[in-house]
């Protein structure tokens, strides 16, 4: 069971517009193609291939042999005390592989980009989308970046880390995948302490069963990703016991020792340990998306910020003018951020989370169904939002309550 004070606002809307502005110019999509020393040859692979119906097997040997070639010629800079051991050597190439297979999709044609404000992420934090259907959640671009605000409070297992969005991609009919990001709080990572640094990864991909929940979702999930990791287990001891009673271990004339069932009851074991994060990590995210089918405003920024007169046409062009400054800013490499949730607090609901003198609750929000019409043929995705009572009198005390079932119970 996992309980979470309701984090802090910094201190003003200018500020945390600030933040986010900051930010804007070092997303995970950004970061990974200037710092990841991967990046470059997994853009050409991405490059020789179509996305239309999936992945294919031969994109994916690919992307792996481009990764294990730059990983391979990245430690060889350093001496072997400095290199990762074996135990991590799995977890940075599956996190690597995952990572590039969402980052090289969106350099090459899904560059979109949806920010989440800091007050809204407040909000969000107090508001239950169990209940509502996953199938009713509507996507606004077939994969795209969802970008978190700083100082969110969640972070993936490992080491000292901040989750920093998340890949959404739903162009497999049928199945939602997800890729939640992190950046080292501890290091900043460059292509010259590469991989002794690196950056983790949270990957879902499920199938969408029929009436499922948004909660059902969430909880198959983790529970899928404990199975996964148990399965590989149960695997390589199969394998060493082959290999022992086989006839290269009777030749040996003594036990042959392979660490990979050792490797991965620790993969496990941390997986295990992070879940609570995880768990709360991917919960956000489900609100998030949930909140995106409901009636919201966007505002549109780009990062990096465009020169002066792509500006004032992206922002107030014609039409054509718009469309032409569109395809200019995508050939810069300038990414459109739609922002969502800026402004969305009162004055007073402002004044309530950043005066810390007395603590006030939330009545918790959720995100439900609502049919019109007094039918059930026509329904709208709403968003009751939470409500702090006494607002008027200090920042509201609130807790999150996440229980973990593990599939062995």
């Amino acid at each position: 069971m996992l309980i979470r004070k309701l984090p802090r606002l910094d201190t003003t809307p200018v500020a945390n517009y600030a933040l986010m502005m900051h930010r804007f110019n070092d997303l995970n999509p950004s970061r990974w193609r200037r710092d990841n020393p991967q990046a470059k040859g997994c853009l050409a692979v991405a490059s020789r291939y179509t996305h239309s119906g999936g992945p294919s097997g031969a994109f994916f040997e690919e992307m792996n042999e481009a990764i294990m070639h730059g990983y391979n010629r990245a430690i060889m800079r350093f001496s072997r005390e400095e290199r990762p051991d074996s135990s991590a050597f799995m977890n940075i190439a599956n996190s690597e592989m995952t990572l590039a297979l969402y980052a090289s999709a969106f350099w090459r044609s899904f560059r979109n980009v949806i920010a989440v404000d800091p007050e809204l992420i407040t909000l969000l934090e107090q508001t239950n989308a169990d209940d509502l259907p996953l199938s009713v959640i509507r996507y606004p671009f077939p994969l795209f970046f969802v970008a978190f605000p700083p100082e969110n409070g969640l972070s993936l297992p490992g080491p000292e880390n901040e989750v920093d969005g998340v890949y959404v991609d739903t162009r497999m009919e049928g199945y939602l995948q997800l890729c939640i990001t992190c950046r080292r709080t501890d290091r900043i990572l460059s292509k010259r302490n590469y991989p002794r640094v690196v950056e983790r990864t949270f990957a879902v991909a499920n199938s969408v069963l029929e009436a499922e929940t948004v909660g059902g979702f969430v909880k198959r999930a983790v529970d899928e990703k404990i199975e996964e990791l148990i399965a590989s287990s149960d695997t390589w001891n199969d394998v060493a016991n082959e290999i022992q009673q086989g006839e290269f271990g009777a030749a040996a004339k003594e036990a042959v020792v392979t660490v990979a069932p050792e490797n991965n009851l620790r993969r496990i074991d941390d997986v295990e340990e992070g879940l609570p994060s995880a768990l709360k990590a991917l919960g956000l995210v489900m609100n998030v998306l949930s909140y995106l089918s409901t009636d919201h405003g966007t505002a549109t920024d780009y990062s990096p910020q465009p020169p002066l007169r792509l500006a004032q046409k992206l922002h107030s062009g014609t039409d054509r003018q718009r469309k032409a400054a569109r395809e200019d800013a995508a050939r810069l490499g300038i990414i459109p951020i739609h922002v969502v949730g800026r402004g969305i607090l009162t004055d007073e609901e402002r004044k309530a989370l950043t005066d810390r003198t007395v603590r006030p609750h939330w009545r918790r929000g959720h995100i439900r169904r609502v049919w019109m019409d007094g039918g059930r043929e026509r329904y709208e995705v709403r968003w009751i939002r939470p409500v702090i009572v006494n607002r008027h009198v200090g920042e509201p005390e609130g807790t999150h309550v996440h229980t973990i079932v593990s599939p062995a119970t």
